[in-house]
């Protein structure tokens, strides 16, 4: 499979055809495994194929570039500037003013 670049994107949104999440979800909880542990050499093949996926500037010993990852839209949203959401949402506000200032 070609590289894509990594999404960022809310638990519940579901990523492109294919993919699949980057983090494992519930490995340990209370202390104890919550699925069967990982052959050797499964977990050495891991890595492996994701290194064989990175594009060839990422894996430049000088200067790599990283790939850079993307956003899905709710996030972005979510990261806007509180204070334009606010505005946008519930009009301009006019600046508080303190007391004895």
């Amino acid at each position: 499979m070609p590289w894509q670049p990594d999404l960022m994107a809310p638990r519940d949104e579901p990523g492109p055809p294919g993919s699949e999440p980057l983090l494992r979800t519930a490995v340990v909880c209370d202390g104890r495994r919550t699925g069967p542990r990982e052959a050797l050499v499964q977990a050495h093949e891991r890595p492996v194929a994701d290194l064989a996926m990175l594009p060839e500037a990422a894996l430049r010993v000088r200067a790599p570039l990283p790939p850079a990852p993307e956003t899905s839209a709710r996030p972005a949203r979510a990261s806007a500037d509180p204070r334009e959401r606010l505005a946008a949402r519930f009009g301009a506000a006019t600046p508080m003013t303190h007391a004895g200032r």
